[in-house]
């Protein structure tokens, strides 16, 4: 309370750009929602509250912020990404900005499931390059010592031959 008067007060200053956020808890198996609302520039808590997660709404924000920030000059509002905040925000008086960290985030969660595949994708890649190196080994070594041109009779070489094409071909494609 303390804190809170000499804030409203003017006696600890205060940058008018705060920064909200909700973290979704359990306390005791049951479902709860922290709002913690911060003055971003110099790190002080204005408002911390756990409530349960039935109460929680866009209404309950719009109350919540209103009353935390009671008194206080608000420029800017810092937020994730929630799609009531804009309105919630205007009917403040105040301009939202979206955090970096969460619009990073959300770009990453787009992201990270087609990184996680390709990944994949080069580690079986990668596995199954010294199987087929060791294929074309075999075969190379079985031909080692016969040069020139293949007899047209000599069906079973000429396989040979364009199996190692072959082998050759999905090992750099593989690299």
């Amino acid at each position: 309370d303390e804190i809170e008067n000499d804030l409203r007060n003017g006696n600890i200053p205060f940058s008018g750009i705060i920064s909200y956020d909700e973290e979704f808890i359990w306390i005791k198996h049951q479902p709860y929602v922290r709002l913690t609302v911060i003055d971003t520039k110099f790190r002080i808590i204005i408002a911390d509250v756990i409530i349960p997660r039935e109460y929680f709404s866009a209404e309950y924000i719009k109350q919540f912020l209103k009353a935390s920030l009671y008194g206080l000059d608000v420029d800017t509002i810092i937020t994730d990404g929630y799609r009531a905040y804009p309105e919630i925000i205007e009917s403040l008086g105040a301009k939202q900005q979206r955090c970096s960290f969460h619009v990073m985030k959300n770009l990453m969660d787009d992201i990270n499931p087609i990184h996680l595949s390709l990944k994949r994708k080069i580690k079986k890649a990668e596995e199954k390059i010294p199987e087929l190196e060791e294929k074309l080994k075999e075969l190379q070594e079985k031909y080692a010592g016969k040069i020139g041109r293949i007899p047209k009779t000599d069906k079973k070489r000429q396989k040979d031959k364009a199996k190692m094409k072959e082998l050759k071909k999905e090992i750099s494609k593989k690299k």
